[in-house]
């Protein structure tokens, strides 16, 4: 189980309701609505539902929570003037949004016992250039999310400049700002976890050649994705498409893993979203293929509204035990495992 957006700040119910007054079609941001940046709750409540099943071999499911590991300082950036950018560790940002509990221990506590396992997501969530150049043109809705230490929300800026995209570059020094943030990313990753990301996931599914490069120098093995890459370009204002599948290799030896199925309740409900991921299990397992399973962080958030969590978590406990019933010798690991145990058999 592949989950994206861990450690990133995203919304709360203040920002929520305030941005919404400003621009309607704030309604419809669904990350806006339910995702909020992993509370002491939400973490204990998820190894809760975790450590109620266990595989052929004993282990419970575990989750490959993909992390950001560090976020926007928002005071810093607007002492700039929105000029300048400034960020702060995962750790920090947790204990501004949650001053009297110690989540980042309690995230570490789920790696010991073997409810999560982070990988690198991105230093952080953000196109720092599409943002800060909508900052300072004053644009309402970035400067109100600003305000309310908001960052990601739609930002209406077409196919390209998605505040989202953190690889997307359509400059040399946009470039070379994202190679540096990723290998000072990779850095602090491992001085936070203390070991290194063997696998990675770009945000939004888009980045270049680029990314590939520096993060192959850095200890990358293999990166994470869906079948879509969106590969930008200087020159054009939509991305390219490049196609992988699962084991396939580039030129570097990376390996790619493509999400086969989706566990999206928040989006699609909880039944619907069982349904698909049993159907692709069926299909999947018949052909000797793993089970690679996207599911967002925000299907097990509840700060906001706790009724998103409390159902998503049912649902996936039910979806869990039913892929047990049916397949009682599945095994679960995580995408570093699964690259183990490819590159072993490419010997």
């Amino acid at each position: 189980i592949e989950s994206d957006d861990w450690g990133a700040i995203r919304s709360s119910y203040e920002s929520y309701k305030s941005i919404v007054r400003l621009d309607k079609s704030f309604e419809t941001d669904l990350y806006a609505k339910y995702d909020q940046i992993e509370g002491y709750g939400d973490l204990v409540q998820l190894y809760e539902t975790l450590g109620k099943v266990k595989d052929i071999n004993g282990k419970t499911p575990i989750i490959t929570a993909n992390t950001i590991v560090a976020n926007p300082n928002f005071t810093k950036i607007k002492e700039s003037k929105y000029e300048s950018y400034h960020y702060e560790l995962l750790p920090d940002t947790l204990n501004k949004v949650y001053p009297n509990e110690n989540v980042f221990e309690l995230f570490k506590e789920g790696i010991n016992l073997g409810f999560i396992k982070p990988q690198f997501h991105g230093r952080e969530h953000l196109n720092v250039f599409a943002w800060l150049n909508d900052l300072r043109n004053g644009q309402k809705l970035a400067l109100k999310a600003f305000d309310h230490g908001v960052y990601g929300y739609n930002s209406n800026n077409g196919i390209r400049r998605n505040h989202m995209a953190a690889f997307d570059a359509k400059s040399e020094i946009e470039l070379n700002f994202i190679e540096m943030s990723i290998k000072e990313g990779l850095s602090h990753f491992n001085d936070l976890f203390g070991f290194k990301s063997e696998t990675m996931i770009a945000p939004c599914y888009v980045w270049g050649d680029h990314v590939e490069n520096i993060s192959k120098k850095n200890g990358v093995n293999a990166i994470q994705g869906i079948r879509i890459q969106y590969k930008p370009s200087k020159n054009s204002n939509k991305y390219a498409r490049r196609f992988h599948y699962t084991g396939q290799h580039n030129k570097r030896n990376q390996i790619y893993f493509v999400r086969n199925a989706f566990f999206e309740p928040t989006h699609f409900g909880v039944d619907l979203s069982i349904n698909s991921v049993l159907s692709s299990a069926d299909n999947l397992f018949a052909i000797g293929c793993p089970l690679i399973i996207g599911s967002h962080r925000i299907n097990y958030m509840g700060g906001i509204d706790s009724l998103n969590r409390e159902q998503n978590l049912r649902g996936l406990e039910l979806l869990i035990k039913t892929l047990l019933n049916k397949y009682p010798d599945i095994e679960f690991m995580t995408s570093d495992e699964l690259y183990s145990l490819v590159h072993k058999h490419d010997k």
